[in-house]
């Protein structure tokens, strides 16, 4: 697997600086098929077609003898179609493959990571994703590679056609499912109340596609498969960022890694597929902990000097519950 890597969808917009990065790690790694998608700039904001720009002529860093395609805006379609359009375009051309957003950067093992499991999964419709995140390491069973969990990290990962085709960008084909969606989410009340203020805020003007797709998953009961380490380093969390200025615990975001080879593969039945439950629930208690959503609140508001303070109180916070 590791020299027959899955196609890779690289989505990007306006900054040349991560998206370069980004085609230097596929460089890195022999990716052959690539489809490279770009948004339109938006024409009120100083600077951002001349970055656009930019950004589309890092096509001749492809380089190594890669297939690619492109697939370039001529006007701007926002966080909410921009990236959907690009997928869909992606799933017209191929069965299942890898996305990676431009501050998504990949460390070497994800790669054969992704496409080994999007082939043993190929066909099992009780899988919807692959992701290449787990920040915490909160899973129950640390012999194996991976494990099945019901809350989707959706930020460097894989999926198949099959599965993209319950995506529904505007919600109207769950718009009466939303209810029964929302009782069985998660473990607790609290959380439910939580994760469901992004729905809150979608329905109010939220530009986001991911959302939409959290809700595809949910309401067909689809999993979300999680490596044993965090193998994608999101370099999201800057001042350009449109959703993500500032995270109190952005350094474990953006630390990486190794995966022990070859894979150890859960043991999985014909029927139910077991979910870590317990893991799950240590990561919902930490969505509604009041340490993160108000230190996270706090470093948003403040200056750099307290924001390195409300990241040291993470630091501190991870030694003490054994996060490390």
């Amino acid at each position: 697997m590791k020299d027959n890597i899955a196609p890779v969808l690289i989505i990007a917009f306006n900054r040349p600086d991560l998206a370069a990065e980004l085609i230097n790690i596929l460089r890195q790694n022999r990716v052959m098929k690539i489809y490279f998608a770009v948004d339109g700039p938006r024409p009120d904001r100083t600077g951002e077609i001349e970055r656009c720009l930019a950004v589309r002529n890092l096509i001749k860093q492809f380089d190594w003898g890669c297939e690619v395609q492109t697939r370039f805006a001529e006007q701007n379609q926002g966080c909410k179609y921009g990236p959907a359009n690009a997928i869909n375009w992606f799933f017209d051309n191929v069965d299942s493959g890898i996305i990676l957003e431009d501050d998504c950067h990949p460390v070497s093992d994800f790669f054969p990571f992704a496409t080994e499991l999007l082939v043993k999964f190929a066909d099992d419709h009780r899988i919807g994703m692959i992701s290449g995140h787990n920040f915490y390491q909160f899973q129950t069973d640390k012999t194996s590679s991976y494990y099945f969990s019901k809350l989707p990290i959706i930020s460097g990962w894989a999926t198949w056609r099959r599965a993209w085709a319950f995506q529904d960008v505007s919600l109207s084909r769950y718009r009466v499912k939303m209810d029964q969606i929302k009782a069985s989410l998660g473990h607790s009340t609290r959380f439910r109340n939580y994760w469901w203020k992004y729905i809150d805020q979608w329905e109010a003007g939220l530009d986001s596609w991911a959302i939409p797709w959290a809700i595809a998953l949910f309401a067909n009961d689809m999993l979300c498969i999680k490596p044993a380490v965090n193998l994608i380093s999101n370099q999201g969390f800057r001042d350009d960022s449109t959703h993500t200025s500032f995270e109190y615990d952005s350094q474990r975001y953006e630390s990486t890694k190794s995966l022990a080879w070859p894979l150890v593969h859960p043991e999985i039945g014909s029927g139910q597929i077991l979910v870590d439950e317990q893991a799950d629930i240590k990561d919902e208690n930490r969505y509604v902990g009041v340490w993160r959503r108000g230190l996270t609140w706090l470093g948003a508001k403040v200056g750099w000097p307290l924001k390195m303070l409300v990241k040291y109180v993470h630091y501190f916070e991870s030694k003490a519950r054994g996060w490390d």
